[in-house]
């Protein structure tokens, strides 16, 4: 059911909610009896029920019947109908009906004879004559008050007193018999337990009322009166301020100024102004009382409360005339105090800057000892704090001498402000002279400490440089400690190599740079040494310290960098060998597996193979011997102090690294040979190799001349043991890893250079020499070609750091380079590098290979190809 539904209904109003609650907090329902049943009833209930929730019509509802309009009967059916229709919702039903019993009764309005209206009565025209006086009391204060003055002041007060006394006491009674009237009436009707009537209570508030007014009058006469008696008290109180403002002025102007007259000296030393200035605190000692009376009555006149009157005038005229008669005097003897304050600073910093300069003029200035360098920054700050501290005694005294004077330049007043004559020449002309004095002596002072102060810079500079460059060789000591502890071992692979490479090098611009800024402090140190005429014995040490100290970081710098370059050519080009062999395998499997059904195409390839396999394995053969060489100088320490560490283990890892690969690229080589051999035995074109052109007669009657070479193997050094085709051309028989013995595998080895950047050629070389062959115009074509390329890698170096002898390099232009005893690779010549074999190293021979190789050459030598 909605509310748009029943409108009609809910505004016949035959039942309503008002929105109250009985006591019990149930909620109202209004239902309006009418003369007639009315249909709506039964449908306006029902809306109202549901418009509760079910927890409040639980609650119930309140009902409430209006039948005021309506006969009982009537009133009786609409009862049960909303009975009906709420049922259970229903918690209580009031019906309201009119109350007819006193329109049928008759009473007379009479009442008892009271005797309280009498005394009521009583109290209200007490109360009437009361205010009346109280009025006149006021009328006559208010009057009176123009009457008080110095003279009758105090009869008038005696007078009103009398009469506000009399007045208060009347006052007093009237309210107690109101309250008492109040309290007799309050009590009956408490006994008897009955509610006040309403006259009584009328009654009752009227008392209240005249009560009131009765205080509130009294409460006017009290104020009025209070106002008399401050009136009288002020009017005392300004007598009393008149007579200290004239006992103040009159000392002020007599005995004040007479003293003050008396004082007019300032001094002429620190003694005699200091003597001035304890008589004159005394002086102010003797106005401490005067300053105290005369704060006390103006603190007085000002809390005093505004008035129009006379008196009260002529009193803000005497203070003020006391203010400016105090304020003068104040102000005259302020600045005397200024004065004899200013005059004995003055003196006592000339004093203190006299003494002071002196002490440090022969302390600091006269006494110090240039040579002691330890002392120096010690004596240089104490001189800078003296100096400073002098500068500003100076700016002082300036000061308070040109303030001394101006003050005594300035005219003296009275405390009338009159002008008075006080002559002060002859001290403003002792001051002036005394502060010409000060800046004389001070211009001297600074010129002989400014250049003690430059002095002791320039020692201290000199202390601070040498310390620094002590520093600096230290520095250098912990690089060359951290050389050869953390950065002398070598990689295993190119990677790790060029990586180590690039963080020595790094390394080593660490330790130049070092080194320079050691030189750069040295150097400054010497020249300041000179300038200052001191001696250079330490600054000699520490140079051939420095120098010694660099030298031998950088002996075992250089040698770690070439072994690590060494080792990034070999790692680099024995890999790419690797391939290379690895690729010519594959072609020669790719020819045994074909079909050869074209000898004259097969012949070609096969002689394609044999000329790669000849450039490889020279090359195979160089870096075979860079490797034992490598291996060789990878097991020896780094220095002379290294020898005695057990370091060896630390670069097995890398001398491991190149064995295997030494292996490896041995191995690749015989594997390749028997792939070659096998391949041209199985072809006819084998069996007519006796028949190719004068060319491979050439080349065979060379072959015999290696195969010579080769029975003189055994006064070789083990470096020459690995064959290349270049060399011998003939396939290399298998060997092991073994077989490639160093010198430091077998005997001790020599601390010579393994590098030389000269040509250095012993008796041993210049004897085998003749046994050596020169590179040839295609070989030497392409050592150009890698030279070029080499260029082009990250790890290839400038010719400033390989420091390579112009002779040496003229020498080499002109005449192509002879290998000696063994060809270094192309990429170590790329390099800068050449690489010769100690001539303390004892030779290795191995018969039994130069035996095999010589069984063999005839059989594998292929004319016009080896």
């Amino acid at each position: 059911m909605e509310a748009a539904d029943i409108i009609p209904v809910l505004q016949e109003r035959v039942a309503t909610i008002p929105g109250g609650r009985d006591l019990d907090g149930r909620p109202l329902v209004v239902v309006v009896v009418q003369p007639w049943i009315n249909s709506h009833l039964d449908t306006a209930l029902r809306y109202y029920s549901s418009l509760y929730s079910p927890e409040t019509r639980q609650t119930g509802l309140c009902v409430v019947l209006d039948a005021q309009r309506s006969t009982w009967k009537t009133t009786k059916s609409v009862m049960h109908k909303v009975f009906e229709i709420l049922d259970v919702n229903i918690g209580t039903m009031l019906i309201v009906r009119l109350d007819v019993f006193w329109d049928k009764q008759r009473v007379d309005n009479c009442t008892k004879s009271r005797t309280e209206g009498e005394r009521v009565e009583e109290f209200i025209k007490s109360s009437e004559i009361a205010v009346s006086d109280m009025e006149k009391l006021r009328q006559h204060l208010t009057n009176n008050q123009d009457l008080l003055k110095h003279s009758t002041a105090d009869i008038v007060l005696t007078v009103s007193g009398e009469k506000y006394n009399v007045v208060i006491d009347h006052v007093k009674k009237v309210s107690q018999s109101g309250q008492m009237v109040c309290q007799r009436i309050d009590k009956m009707y408490a006994d008897q337990g009955q509610p006040f009537p309403q006259d009584i209570l009328d009654t009752k508030e009227a008392l209240d009322r005249y009560m009131r007014i009765v205080h509130d009058k009294m409460m006017v006469v009290v104020d009025c009166w209070n106002g008399v008696q401050k009136k009288v008290d002020s009017i005392k109180e300004m007598r009393y301020l008149e007579q200290g403002i004239k006992h103040v002025v009159n000392w002020i102007l007599g005995p004040g100024e007479d003293m003050l007259n008396g004082k007019q000296q300032v001094g002429y030393d620190i003694v005699s102004a200091e003597e001035y200035k304890r008589n004159h605190e005394a002086f102010e000692l003797q106005c401490r009382d005067t300053y105290g009376h005369y704060a006390e009555l103006l603190h007085k006149i000002n809390s005093l409360p505004n008035s129009n009157s006379q008196c009260y005038k002529d009193l803000l005229a005497q203070r003020d005339f006391m203010d400016f008669v105090c304020r003068s005097f104040a102000t005259r003897l302020e600045r005397r105090r200024n004065l004899l304050i200013t005059s004995a600073r003055f003196f006592r910093l000339v004093a203190e800057y006299f003494q002071t300069t002196s002490d440090v003029y022969e302390t600091l200035v006269m006494g110090t000892d240039i040579e002691a360098l330890d002392s120096a920054d010690n004596t240089l700050l104490q001189l800078k704090q003296h100096q400073e501290n002098i500068e500003q005694i100076e700016r002082d005294l300036v000061k308070e001498g040109e303030k001394l004077s101006d003050m005594l330049s300035m005219p003296v007043k009275n405390a009338m402000g009159v002008v008075l004559n006080v002559d002060y020449e002859a001290d403003i002309v002792n001051v002036s002279e005394i502060l010409e004095m000060t800046k004389a002596r001070c211009q001297l002072f600074c010129d002989s400490v400014e250049l003690q102060r430059l002095t002791l810079q320039q020692v201290s500079y000199v202390l601070n440089y040498e310390t620094d460059a002590s520093q600096a060789i230290q520095w250098l000591e912990d690089l060359y400690h951290v050389l050869l502890k953390s950065h002398y071992h070598v990689g295993s692979n190119a990677e790790e190599i060029q990586a180590q490479k690039e963080e020595h090098q790094a390394f080593q611009e660490t330790a130049k740079g070092t080194y320079d800024y050691g030189c750069q402090l040295l150097n400054a140190a010497l020249a300041l040494r000179q300038s200052c005429k001191l001696t250079e014995t330490r600054n000699t040490t520490l140079a051939n310290s420095l120098w010694q100290s660099w030298k031998q970081l950088d002996d075992i710098s250089q040698e770690q960098l070439t072994r690590l370059r060494v080792s990034t050519v070999y790692h680099r080009n024995v890999d790419k060998y690797c391939g290379q062999l690895r690729e010519l395998m594959e072609t020669v499997q790719t020819i045994q597996d074909e079909n050869n059904n074209n000898t004259s195409k097969h012949k070609g390839r096969l002689r394609k193979c044999l000329v790669s396999r000849e450039k490889i394995l020279l090359e195979v053969g160089r870096s075979v011997r860079l490797g034992r060489m490598l291996k060789t100088r990878l097991r020896e320490p780094l220095c002379v102090q290294q020898k005695n560490e057990d370091v060896r283990y630390l670069n097995e890892s890398a001398v491991d690294s190149v064995c295997q690969k030494l292996s490896v690229v041995t191995e690749l080589a015989e594997q390749l040979d028997f792939a070659l051999s096998g391949l041209a035995q199985s072809t006819e074109w084998y069996l007519n190799l006796n028949k190719l052109p004068d060319r491979n007669t050439k080349d065979c009657s060379t072959e015999t001349k290696l195969e010579e070479n080769i029975q003189c193997g055994s006064s070789r050094s083990d470096a020459e043991d690995f064959v290349t085709a270049s060399d011998c051309t003939g396939t290399p028989p298998s060997r092991s890893s073994s077989s490639y013995h160093t010198p430091s595998e077998g005997e001790a080895t020599s601390n010579s250079p393994w590098w030389e950047l000269d040509t250095i050629i012993d008796a041993d070389t210049t004897t085998d020499s003749s046994k050596c062959l020169q590179l040839t115009d295609e070989s030497q074509q392409d050592i150009d070609v890698k030279i070029e390329l080499e260029e082009n890698e990250p790890e290839s170096l400038n010719t400033s750091e390989l420091q390579l002898n112009a002779d040496h390099v003229t020498a080499t232009e002109k005449n192509p380079p002879i290998i000696l005893n063994e060809q270094v690779s192309n990429d170590a010549i790329d390099e800068g590098i050449i690489i010769l074999p100690s001539p303390e190293y004892e030779q290795e021979t191995n018969n039994n290979d130069c035996t095999f190789y010589k069984q063999n050459l005839a059989k594998q030598a292929l004319a016009g190809v080896f």
